[in-house]
């Protein structure tokens, strides 16, 4: 293997693996985020409706 194709690959593996890790991060935050919300941080008991 050439240098450059090295280089090439391992840039490609390096994308993929980064743009893994934040949509892995990405859907556990909204996971997270939407669990909060659920739980009762933010009371739906009382809706304001006027």
């Amino acid at each position: 293997m050439s240098m450059l194709a090295l280089l090439e690959t391992l840039a490609t593996t390096a994308l993929a693996a980064l743009a893994i890790a934040a949509g892995t991060i990405l859907v556990l935050g909204l996971l997270v985020g939407l669990t909060v919300w659920l739980s009762g941080s933010r009371p739906a008991r009382a809706p304001r409706r006027g």
